[in-house]
């Protein structure tokens, strides 16, 4: 159940406010819902129970449709389309899980999964030592379509009122077409606004996806290594690459697109 404050938080920001009824679509099923979670599916575990209580009021209030995986890993909140979005999230899933399936944290050595804060401590021992590595291989992650402006920013607000810590980035962040965080485990993409030519939904979904499993699985891993592997994930769905965080303006064909030609020709002085 969400809280008095974040209740008159919503209440108090300036929306746009839709009166479509909220449905989930889980297992094939589309389930109406009510107020105080009525409707949700007595089945449901703890974490997507609360992924969907936190996120439902947001979602209501600008008409998103809500989709869960059957796994329960992905809560998506988007515009429209939400099977096809869906299932392009799952089969983004299903490459995550078959290159690095989430490890078994029982058996883990014991330096993975003890908090270490000393400045010299090799990379294996400070893997999982941030403040979610007691969360590690569980959560529900959450990814929202938001539409510029009024909308986007109210979803900023939000974070940073949950978590102060958050006000720096959320300044970062309102300039760009979208974002995604561990802590907690959500992201969004613009839809329409200001976007440019080089900027595509599907691979926005894919990217964004595959960045909340990477963290939910294996916590805070070397950005090369986690961009280099959302960028596969788009390559195998998308047959290219249009998710560029941190970046603005003009992207060559050959970054879309080229990749193998360009590696082809960077090595064809190698010997094989």
């Amino acid at each position: 159940m969400l809280s008095a404050l974040s209740l008159a938080l919503f209440a108090a920001l300036p929306l746009e406010i839709s009166d479509a009824k909220q449905s989930l679509l889980w297992r094939g099923e589309v389930y109406e819902l009510d107020e105080d979670d009525a409707g949700l599916p007595e089945e449901l575990g703890e974490d997507a129970r609360a992924a969907l209580t936190r996120w439902m009021p947001l979602a209501e209030r600008y008409g998103l449709e809500l989709a869960l995986s059957e796994d329960e890993l992905l809560l998506l909140c988007i515009e429209k389309g939400r099977k096809e979005a869906l299932e392009t999230a799952e089969a983004a899933a299903a490459i995550v899980n078959a290159l690095l399936p989430a490890p078994d944290r029982e058996d883990a050595p014991k330096k993975l999964r003890v908090r270490v804060d000393r400045p010299d401590a090799s990379w294996e021992e400070s893997w999982s030592s941030d403040t979610t590595s007691e969360r590690l291989g569980k959560g529900t992650a959450v990814l929202l379509q938001m539409r510029e402006g009024v909308q986007y920013e109210s979803l900023l607000r939000r974070l940073r009122s949950d978590d102060p810590t958050l006000a720096d980035w959320a300044k970062t962040a309102k300039t760009q077409y979208g974002f995604a965080i561990p802590r907690p485990l959500v992201a969004a993409w613009i839809e329409g606004g200001r976007i440019n030519e080089e900027w595509n939904a599907k691979s926005e979904l894919v990217h964004r996806t595959v960045s909340l499993l990477l963290w939910r699985n294996f916590g805070e891993i070397p950005f090369w290594i986690q961009l280099g592997l959302c960028w596969h994930v788009e390559m195998e769905i998308c047959k290219g690459v249009w998710c560029f965080p941190y970046r603005d303006g003009f992207v060559w064909a050959s970054e879309h697109t080229g990749w193998d030609r360009t590696l082809k020709s960077r090595m064809k002085k190698r010997s094989k």
